[in-house]
């Protein structure tokens, strides 16, 4: 049997950003500034934070001798195990940097909102602030990244 050589894994190659074209072709000026690669890494650093985030929560359901669960209301408690699914799931997305994994991350944000208001003392103003920052800079990170491409 005859071993297949790098072409075959060259021609099934995926493109490894959301922002590379399958023919390999860039940007039409290779000098200009890549705001794809500025978005992918906003996309890993807030990976990195939601992953820290959902850890945090798991910490909470999960250490036995001061489990959060037994001392909270059930709605404090339904959003604890709510961000402690949804968080790694956006961070995962974030980090490959994949369309969904923004969709779900700008989810996880609008529910943090929502917990903010439902659910009083769960995330400060001030955390939901920031967050709400951080899906404005996404947004417009993304629009220079498509803008740049073009």
């Amino acid at each position: 049997m005859r071993w297949l050589g790098p072409s075959i894994w060259a021609a099934a190659r995926l493109p490894s950003s959301r922002f590379e074209r399958l023919d390999g072709a860039g940007p039409a000026d290779a000098g200009a500034f890549r705001w794809d690669i500025v978005l992918v890494t906003f996309e890993r650093l807030l990976a990195s934070a939601w992953l820290a985030q959902a850890l945090m929560q798991w910490t909470a359901i999960l250490v036995p001798h001061d489990s959060v669960l037994e001392q909270v209301s059930v709605g404090w408690g339904a959003a604890t195990v709510f961000f402690a699914v949804v968080d790694p799931v956006a961070a995962v997305g974030l980090w490959l940097a994949t369309q969904w994994g923004g969709v779900i991350w700008i989810l996880a944000v609008a529910s943090r909102i929502v917990a903010a208001v439902v659910v009083p003392g769960f995330f400060s103003p001030i955390r939901v602030a920031v967050d709400a920052l951080l899906v404005g800079l996404y947004f417009l990170l993304t629009r220079l990244a498509r803008r740049s491409r073009a």
